[in-house]
């Protein structure tokens, strides 16, 4: 499943460009200065980063960065980095979070990026940027996958997309050369 997330504020933009598979997914992270890449297989959690990307992400000293900055990095679940970092990277871990509290409203369904979609709308959990959203599922298939989210407020604005369900298998390999982290 290929998945599309876009946060925008005043003064910062974040996007992440995730391909999320059963056991393993590739992410690439990006916002103001920090870029950092995230691939999970496994054999761990392989990142690859510049010096901003490794002192926001993995609050790397400074001493350390020329030797790890733009190289692949890999990191084992024992690494305290690890999970948070390889959170939301697997199908699992993906939908794990609850996206909405209390009842929603069934919207129309209208025609979205070529697709037959049923728009829901309601209270998103606390942890996102506003109180209300829209998502949008698949309104053909017996399973209704989630093809959009979208929640605004006059600060933040955000849009999480998905698409590719149902293709082939997400293969990713391991990095060759990744320096250990512990």
């Amino acid at each position: 499943m290929h998945e599309v997330i876009r946060v925008k504020t005043r003064h910062n933009s974040f996007t992440s460009v995730d391909d999320i598979g059963e056991t393993q997914g590739r992410q690439l992270i990006e916002s103001g200065q920090v870029r950092i890449q995230l691939i999970l297989t496994g054999k761990g959690l392989f990142v690859r980063a510049n010096p901003e990307g490794l002192t926001s992400y993995l609050n790397m000293p400074k001493n350390q960065l020329n030797k790890f900055a733009e190289r692949w990095i890999v990191l084992s679940p024992a690494n305290p980095y690890y999970s948070t970092l390889s959170a939301a990277m697997t199908l699992r871990t993906d939908f794990d979070q609850q996206l909405f509290t209390g009842p929603l409203r069934q919207g129309p369904e209208i025609l979205l990026h070529g697709q037959r979609v049923v728009s829901l709308m309601g209270r998103l959990a606390p942890q996102s940027h506003s109180a209300r959203g829209t998502i949008y599922v698949l309104a053909e298939t017996n399973r209704p996958l989630p093809i959009e989210l979208n929640e605004s407020t006059p600060a933040v604005s955000y849009a999480e997309s998905w698409s590719r369900w149902g293709q082939r298998p997400l293969a990713v390999r391991a990095p060759a050369g990744a320096l250990p982290l512990n």
